[in-house]
């Protein structure tokens, strides 16, 4: 299976919008604004829409992930979505893999934010080496992945 990584468009900030807040929807257990986070979400998106990238297999739209330039040697990964039609095809754990190395090779950590009630992405992140580092409100862990 050969992924294909391309700049997002315009088009894709209200797509990965939509996902975002049905994430938050589906998982968010702690008492938040919850206009006021989606608001923040999309201004979010569309002021750094320039590091998501937008995963494509035979030519379909699979997925999206924003990597966030590395600070202290670290680089955080967010937004990270696989549309539903593609999950557990192996996409996700592709993309995955090629993040861990492409940090690896630059010896970069990878730190992410992952709803604990979101167990598969946990068991995801868990089996790249990622590990909870740290809770963030009741409802997310901080997860690391030292670099190789």
């Amino acid at each position: 299976m050969e992924i294909r990584s391309l700049p997002p468009q315009k088009v894709d900030i209200e797509v990965i919008y939509t996902f975002c807040k049905q994430l938050i929807e589906d998982y968010e257990t702690d008492p938040i604004p919850m206009e006021k986070v989606l608001t923040w979400c999309h201004r979010k998106i569309q002021q750094n829409l320039s590091e998501y990238q937008v995963f494509w297999v035979n030519g379909q739209k699979v997925g999206y992930l924003r990597c966030c330039p590395p600070e202290d040697g670290v680089m955080e990964l967010d937004d990270f979505y696989i549309l539903e039609d593609f999950r557990g095809k192996g996409i996700g754990s592709a993309v995955l893999r090629q993040q861990v190395e492409q940090a690896d090779q630059k010896s970069l950590d990878l730190r992410l934010y992952v709803f604990k009630k979101n167990e598969a992405a946990v068991r995801l992140y868990q089996r790249f080496g990622f590990h909870i580092v740290e809770e963030a409100g009741n409802s997310r862990w901080i997860m690391l992945r030292p670099h190789a």
